[in-house]
């Protein structure tokens, strides 16, 4: 692998801003009506729950990324397809985003902009971010997650200051049951954006401190005993101290 190394703050930031990401301007839960804020909420636990899983194949394989394990874990036959699957995954999600962005930029703001610039400025600006290394792009982060948190803590303090808050709207809470919950939990909240944390599976071998991969990803958990002992003969990070 390669010597590239980011820190637990960093990795943070990243997995904030991810998860942030469109999900800003996109409706989650909506099929839920007034509960959309449980299906939010339930997404956000079962979100947290794979990432435990993902946590515990990075325990056992901390020095290879998800489509290293899985080809050992499955074997070459299944692994490899499987790996591929993975990778057009987030190459259609990242197209699909791309777009959505340009379409919200192009209908909000830049209406006399052809969507081609739009969309074009966005590649060049990733495309030489990534050209500097991963690193950079985690530094990026830490600097952008704090100017993001500023408009996000203004924005909620306009909008409740601004008198267009009615905590009445949400009841009667569970209506319907919890059936309409569920439904949007599966097909909205749990799949996006919460189940395409996925994708840090490729960057945790990565982390500097190995041991604060779960305090990082889980916002705070106090974790003293997230410290791995390497087994020299093999290099993975088996016993706990």
């Amino acid at each position: 692998m390669e010597k590239i190394r980011i820190s637990p703050r960093q990795l943070f930031c990243l997995i904030v801003l991810f998860e942030l990401g469109s999900s800003l301007v996109i409706p989650l839960g909506a099929d839920a009506g007034q509960d959309a804020w449980l299906a939010i909420l339930a997404g956000l636990i079962a979100g947290l729950l794979i990432f435990q899983v993902y946590l515990y194949l990075y325990r056992q394989y901390p020095a290879i990324p998800l489509t290293g394990y899985i080809r050992k874990i499955l074997g070459n036959v299944l692994g490899w397809p499987i790996s591929l699957l993975y990778v057009a995954f987030f190459i259609y999600g990242s197209a699909r985003i791309t777009r959505d962005i340009g379409d919200l930029l192009f209908n909000s703001v830049y209406d006399e902009t052809p969507l081609f610039l739009l969309h074009f400025l966005m590649l060049a600006a990733i495309t030489y971010v990534l050209h500097k290394g991963f690193e950079v792009l985690a530094r990026t982060g830490e600097v952008f997650f704090g100017i993001v948190m500023i408009l996000v803590c203004v924005g909620i303090l306009l909008v409740i200051f601004s008198g267009i808050v009615q905590f009445t709207l949400l009841q009667p809470v569970l209506e319907n049951g919890w059936e309409p919950i569920f439904q949007a939990v599966v097909s909205q909240t749990y799949t996006f954006p919460f189940g395409q944390i996925i994708c840090f599976a490729m960057i945790l071998p990565y982390l500097a401190k190995p041991g604060r991969a779960r305090r990082a990803g889980d916002d705070g958990v106090d974790c003293k005993r997230d410290h791995f002992k390497p087994d020299n003969r093999s290099g993975d990070f088996r016993s706990w101290r």
